[in-house]
């Protein structure tokens, strides 16, 4: 359970705003280069695909039409076994992924979230050495992008959760535990509440995991999708964390 993606994040996010959800993942992908020993397909490319190992179809972004999209994206790049890459490669290609988005998603507000120094998925080491790198990287992307954002509406958030600590909040291959997700849906809830104005669902005031994990296999989740509302999550893996990509489709509770 600790490896499944109905115990991360997403999931807890789904429940405290009352949402659907669907993940789309692959593990060690980023958004410029891959990390070291994985695939060669970044998510600039992999991000307009219907199936992930082929270049066609081309999704069909007006089959299903979010309320905001939430990116965090760029570990794999920086800290995934290489060194990180030259700041105008990585800054070109955030702007391909953000302009596909915008292009797809035209009314949708774009957050884009980097780790702050205690989140990033390695050991503190390293996290202490490339979450700056990271959040300088993320952060220039989406300063240019603002410059031709035509809603006006990109957002940038560093994610550091206060309690978060090494190894307590962390499991397999330094990437977050059950805990550990926990204290980033908390901080992504407050994100989205200030973006969005979005209430939370009173059953489910902090974000919580399952207690047991779903009968459901991740990789159909994307067919089930209901009609509203639908949380979409782009992603390396859930418990893998370099790369969240979040699609959230609000509930308009008095709509009908």
């Amino acid at each position: 359970y600790q490896r499944r993606v109905h115990g991360g994040f997403p999931f807890m996010l789904s429940r405290v705003f009352d949402a659907d959800i669907s993940v789309l993942g692959w593990s060690g992908i980023g958004v410029h280069r891959c990390g070291l020993g994985t695939h060669p397909t970044p998510m600039k490319e992999r991000y307009l695909r219907a199936l992930a190992r082929s270049q066609q179809p081309r999704y069909d972004f007006n089959s299903w039409v979010p309320d905001v999209v939430i990116v965090i994206l760029g570990g794999n790049d920086v800290a995934g076994g290489l060194a990180p890459p030259a700041k105008s490669a990585f800054v070109t290609s955030y702007l391909t992924l953000l302009r596909s988005i915008r292009n797809g998603r035209p009314r949708a507000p774009i957050i884009c979230v980097a780790h702050g120094k205690n989140c990033l998925t390695v050991p503190p080491k390293d996290s202490e050495k490339y979450s700056p790198v990271l959040q300088d990287y993320v952060k220039t992307a989406v300063t240019e992008f603002q410059k031709e954002d035509p809603i006006n509406s990109t957002n940038y958030y560093v994610l550091e959760p206060e309690s978060m600590k090494y190894p307590e909040h962390f499991a397999y291959l330094d990437h977050w535990n059950i805990e550990g997700h926990q204290m980033v849906a908390k901080c992504l809830a407050q994100v989205l509440e200030d973006v969005m104005k979005w209430e939370r669902d009173p059953k489910h005031q902090s974000p919580q995991p399952l207690n047991t994990p779903p009968l459901i296999d991740t990789r159909t989740t994307i067919t089930q999708l209901k009609t509203s509302p639908t949380i979409l999550i782009l992603t390396v893996f859930v418990f893998s964390l370099t790369l969240y990509f979040i699609v959230l489709k609000w509930k308009l509770n008095n709509s009908k």
